[in-house]
């Protein structure tokens, strides 16, 4: 929460200002969140995007794979823009709700649901298993006494909501964790590539 306060001291700062002609405050002006993120370093800290490029390109796609069929409070960039932000900062979605005004929680949750099957269908090209010569290519220095190592494995755990059926409980409670979770093998290149992600195992499932 300290980036979004970050942010907002931007329009804090000129709410004192009154225009004399028109007797309004800048107070009393809506700014959409989203023209805060103004910077190539903003969109990165805030959604993990790196450039103002690549978030336009995957609009541009997500458009075609998923046209709007109805009316929406929010325009595609928006909605976008909150469903990196809720995997950025995990932020809650009642936080989301204030953030881009005109939408409630609920509507916030649908539409992180609604967006995320299409979004990891395009993205699912970014995780690719590269060639020999692109990992020797790109080997660091301290694999200098490793130089065959193609990847490095490890798991990783995701919290998610307690499940409703017992069965599910019993599989998904992870012990390391102390909570219920998803468990994924994931696959790095040694210069720091995901190479590879599982499908995923309840929390559970061992390592091994």
């Amino acid at each position: 929460m300290n980036v979004v306060n970050q942010l907002y001291k931007e329009v804090d700062c000129n709410r004192e200002f009154m225009d004399s002609a028109t007797q309004v405050t800048v107070a009393d002006i809506e700014i959409p969140f989203i023209t805060l993120i103004n910077s190539p370093k903003k969109l990165s800290t805030m959604t993990g995007i790196p450039t103002f490029q690549l978030l336009e390109k995957i609009i541009e796609i997500y458009k075609t794979e998923s046209p709007d069929k109805g009316k929406h409070n929010l325009n595609y960039k928006q909605r976008i823009i909150m469903v990196f932000l809720k995997l950025r900062q995990d932020l809650s979605f009642v936080v989301l709700s204030i953030l881009f005004k005109n939408v409630t929680a609920e509507s916030c949750r649908m539409i992180y649901s609604s967006l995320i099957p299409c979004l990891a269908k395009i993205l699912s090209c970014s995780s690719y298993w590269p060639s020999k010569e692109e990992i020797i290519s790109n080997m660091p220095y301290c694999f200098k006494k490793s130089p065959n190592t193609r990847v490095v494995l490890d798991c990783t755990e995701i919290p998610i909501q307690k499940p409703k059926c017992l069965s599910c409980r019993i599989k998904l409670y992870s012990n390391y964790k102390s909570t219920f979770t998803l468990k994924f093998l994931i696959g790095v290149s040694p210069g720091g590539l995901i190479t590879y992600i599982s499908q995923p195992y309840d929390g559970r499932a061992s390592d091994r």
